[in-house]
């Protein structure tokens, strides 16, 4: 079973864990799949509290779809959620896209 079926196995007895719809999404990417991506990206930063590894991932993905507007968008918000939980890694990591981006 390759990576893809066993996370999808793993997705329909936990459908809402966020990690493994990070890690889901983190496949399709790596496989050029980013319509698949996007929406498991999208309902991790729409948890309560959203899941901060997916906003740099969705950004990069919104980004390479030509949505510059939404990625700046998702960096930002990403900036705030990280910044308010301490997690001052991930808030650098996508200040620095949010950066580059907007130099753009």
């Amino acid at each position: 079973m390759d990576r893809i079926s066993q996370l999808r196995s793993l997705l329909l007895e936990h459908p809402e864990d966020p990690f493994l719809r990070h890690a889901m999404a983190m496949e399709y990417i790596q496989t050029n799949r980013d319509r698949e991506a996007r929406p498991l990206l999208e309902a991790n930063i729409r948890m309560e509290p959203p899941y901060p590894g997916s906003f740099f991932h969705l950004g990069k993905l919104l980004e390479r779809s030509g949505e510059t507007r939404q990625a700046l968008e998702t960096y930002l918000r990403g900036m705030q959620v990280t910044e308010a939980s301490g997690d001052l890694h991930d808030r650098d990591e996508l200040k620095s896209a949010w950066e580059a981006l907007k130099e753009t």
